[in-house]
């Protein structure tokens, strides 16, 4: 992500946070409210992909109980509710809430879309769109990104360690391979 769109986003999110305890902190506009103990989620999607990524506030699931679950969602991340609300405050802030949504169509890029207590709004950005609500659709997209790899989660299938035996013996094959196939080209062995 460009300095250029980290460094906005830091200072929005630690206002919407209210890290920063001085009075004149920037107001951020409200949309959307993450309600304690009610679900609240973002998720981005890019069609023609299996790219999904969602973000979860905490007090909906805790994270031990959301990630042990089966057929838990392996993008879904678990977020501090005060932190998604500072997202969706930042997502306000650039207009979102005020613009019309749209649903994914052929040619879409990026999809945002966030539900709280039965409320959808999605939000699109198509391929080498350059209107104001695709720039914003794409800002958007790098406050999400960057809260969700700021974020960790810890998925589990069951309760054991996983067993990377087969991909290191796969790893292994595939070096001895390649070694073969450099010494029959070079014709020297090494």
């Amino acid at each position: 992500m460009p300095a250029s769109v980290r460094a906005p986003f830091a200072v929005l999110l630690v206002a919407a946070c209210g890290i920063v305890g001085c009075a004149s902190a920037p107001e951020l506009p409200r949309a959307a409210v993450v309600a304690a103990g009610s679900r609240a989620a973002v998720r981005y999607e890019q069609p023609g992909s299996r790219l999904v990524l969602t973000l979860q506030n905490e007090s909906a699931g805790p994270r031990s109980v959301v990630y042990s679950a089966s057929g838990t969602d392996p993008g879904l991340k678990v977020v501090a509710d005060g932190s998604l609300q500072a997202l969706l405050d930042v997502f306000a802030a650039k207009g979102l809430f005020t613009m019309q949504g749209s649903e994914p169509g052929p040619g879409t890029q990026d999809v945002l879309r966030v539900e709280i207590d039965g409320r959808r709004w999605t939000w699109t950005r198509r391929r080498f769109g350059d209107s104001p609500a695709d720039q914003a659709v794409v800002e958007a997209k790098a406050y999400f990104l960057e809260l969700y790899n700021q974020s960790l989660a810890t998925h589990s299938a069951s309760g054991e360690r996983p067993d990377f035996r087969d991909e290191n013996s796969r790893a292994r094959d595939d070096a001895a391979a390649a070694r073969r196939r450099l010494q029959s080209s070079t014709g020297a062995p090494r």
